[in-house]
């Protein structure tokens, strides 16, 4: 496993994907940080804080995440690396977990950098962080027990598909579909069960029933959907920046953490004895 994770860091470290995708996360801050400053200039009311870019955190990283997961190991079943590792001897389990480690660490040596810059472009430009050191804390461990979910997911899907072309595409469409269907539970679930109307005749405000809102079981299923699909976890850790603290709940962070974990034992699961069935060609 030792001498695995060695050859594998090395491989990505030389590699001009790890470093390609660290400078689209760097361009991808400093577009983030750039805009916010220039609406403060042209807004004066408006207030960009460190809160809105160190929360978006996890929506990037996951994307990348998807991005170099497929193409990393897809590179590695190209150029028949894996079934070299088979036959030289090595267990396919630690094929599988030292691919998985790797993964996690390059995409969070990432997400180090994305929260860096952050940090850098915030105090430069932008006012600091409004959220409460709590709020803060529990927003950065739980982006990253997310991150090292969405990299066991894509590395199940990669480890178990030989086709380079096939991996990236998979897991891209994965990674738009769900945030396309995340978006869509989370708006639903987000919906208010009344809204204030205003009766011009009348002169007055008065509440109707929202057409929208959900009910019953489908409400229960959405509710669930948003608690453990990972981008609904991203996007919902991407609002914490316009939460009051009065308003902050901990126990749905420490619930999407237990949700987060349970993914990555799942998925890691799957992963190994599907992958130790799999005949490597």
């Amino acid at each position: 496993m030792v001498r695995l994770l060695r050859a594998n860091f090395s491989k990505v470290f030389k590699s001009k994907l790890f470093w390609i995708l660290l400078i689209l996360v760097i361009c991808i801050v400093l577009a983030f940080g750039i805009n916010s400053y220039i609406i403060i200039r042209e807004n004066p009311y408006y207030e960009a804080c460190a809160d809105n870019l160190f929360f978006n955190g996890s929506l990037v990283i996951g994307l990348v995440s998807s991005i170099f997961c497929s193409l990393y190991i897809g590179d590695d079943y190209t150029g028949g690396a894996i079934k070299n590792k088979i036959i030289v001897g090595n267990k396919k389990k630690d094929i599988y977990l030292s691919n998985l480690i790797v993964n996690i660490i390059s995409v969070l040596i990432m997400y180090c950098v994305y929260l860096g810059l952050t940090f850098i472009i915030s105090t430069a430009l932008l006012s600091s962080f409004k959220a409460s050191v709590e709020m803060i804390l529990l927003g950065l461990l739980g982006q990253v027990i997310l991150i090292i979910a969405s990299c066991a997911v894509f590395t199940l899907v990669s480890m178990l598909i030989q086709n380079k072309a096939l991996i990236c595409t998979l897991s891209l469409l994965m990674a738009f579909s769900c945030l396309i269907i995340g978006t869509h539970i989370y708006t639903s679930v987000a919906q208010e069960k009344n809204l204030i109307n205003y009766d011009i005749e009348n002169k007055e405000y008065f509440y109707e029933t929202n057409p929208y809102y959900l009910k019953g079981t489908k409400r229960d299923v959405y509710m669930f959907l948003n608690d453990v699909l990972p981008v609904n976890q991203a996007i919902r850790y991407s609002n914490l920046s316009n939460v009051k603290q009065q308003d902050f709940n901990k126990d749905e962070i420490y619930k999407m953490m237990g949700y987060s974990l349970g993914i990555t034992v799942i998925s890691t699961g799957i992963g190994l004895f599907e992958f130790k069935k799999k005949n490597i060609k």
